[in-house]
């Protein structure tokens, strides 16, 4: 397939949501963009990254959080939505957005009344909980016709809507593209991955396929990385696998936290942003850990967190690949560049 032009972005996450701001969080305030919390578990200690934002008036029906933070996001957008809509035809504009639990924090809070009172809030209303529900948000909201769903594979989901949105549209290009993706289902293990990483394998192979690329290509991989022994050891297997030793990685979880359905499109955008002019120094995105590599892990490229160390010598990359590996073996592989 051909690429596919990339016309605006914006994101909204713990890191902000101006691309300036993020960047100078990433390289200069490594590791202080997420917040300590007791409250999510039961007076355990954590951390979490939020996003904060206004709200703005939506139609009842649709008016909860996550339609909330959509719009913010769109927001950021809409003057360069507006300008390319102007003709195209409103049954011809399509929408897919991907989420992993919709409108499932009102439910949250109504299952705990239920618990307390056996009965469910007044203001409590199932559809909020229905995947589609953003996407038919933003289509209403919008007044577009075509086609209009909601990918929710997991962690996976936003950068299969992405790997969708391509094939949909597979004709226009703009200076920065979706030059591939790929996209693979192992299914080995309702949350655990493969530890042979095959399905990793297959992504990140099928995405250079489609892009007609070489693994030397690529100038940054921005990890899934969880951090927890399973992923880091099944992927540290497939990045050394496909990619050897020396292509620079790093995960940016540790600045926004695991924001599960909306994690691929996020981390799509924070490697985008590498390769912008934002990106002056022409620095990678540093792997912020402890410092102590798991030998029994095969060796991949971390990139180091000091600023000094981890400028990439063609300055800013020009071709970024970015994993995504969901619970259940939904794996996702998407690779953006510029043309």
């Amino acid at each position: 397939m051909k690429p596919v032009g990339i016309q605006a972005m914006s994101v909204n996450c713990s890191l902000g949501s101006d691309f300036k701001t993020i960047w100078h969080n990433m390289i200069f305030d490594k590791g202080h963009s997420l917040s300590k919390d007791k409250h999510f578990l039961f007076n355990n200690e954590t951390y979490l990254g939020n996003a904060t934002f206004n709200k703005k008036h939506i139609k009842d029906f649709f008016n909860y959080r996550v339609n909330q933070l959509l719009l913010n996001v769109f927001s950021g957008i809409e003057t360069n939505y507006r300008e390319l809509a102007k003709s195209i035809d409103k049954n011809r504009i399509g929408i897919v957005l991907g989420t992993s639990t919709a409108g499932v924090d009102g439910f949250e809070k109504a299952l705990d009344h239920y618990d307390k009172n056996a009965q469910w809030p007044n203001e409590y209303r199932i559809h909020e909980q229905r995947m589609g529900s953003v996407s038919e948000f933003l289509a209403d909201y919008l007044q577009v016709y075509g086609p209009c769903m909601s990918i929710s594979t997991a962690c996976s989901s936003s950068t299969k809507a992405l790997l969708t949105a391509k094939r949909w549209l597979n004709e226009e290009t703009a200076k920065l593209n979706i030059l591939g993706g790929g996209e693979s289902s192992d299914a080995y293990h309702i949350s655990s991955p493969d530890p042979s990483a095959e399905g990793a394998i297959t992504t990140m192979r099928e995405a250079l396929n489609d892009a007609a690329l070489n693994p030397e290509d690529i100038d940054y991989i921005n990890l899934h990385g969880t951090g927890t022994p399973q992923n880091d050891a099944m992927e540290s297997l497939a990045v050394n696998h496909v990619f050897g030793e020396h292509t620079a990685c790093s995960s940016t979880k540790p600045f926004t936290g695991h924001t599960l359905g909306a994690a691929g499109a996020i981390e799509a955008v924070l490697s985008a942003i590498a390769m912008t002019d934002v990106n002056s120094q022409g620095a990678l995105i540093p792997h912020i850990y402890d410092g102590c590599y798991d030998q029994r892990m095969p060796t991949i490229n971390l990139v180091d967190d000091s600023f000094e160390n981890n400028r990439n010598i063609k300055e800013r990359p020009q071709k970024v690949l970015s994993n995504s590996f969901a619970f259940g073996g939904s794996n996702a592989t998407i690779i953006l560049g510029m043309l």
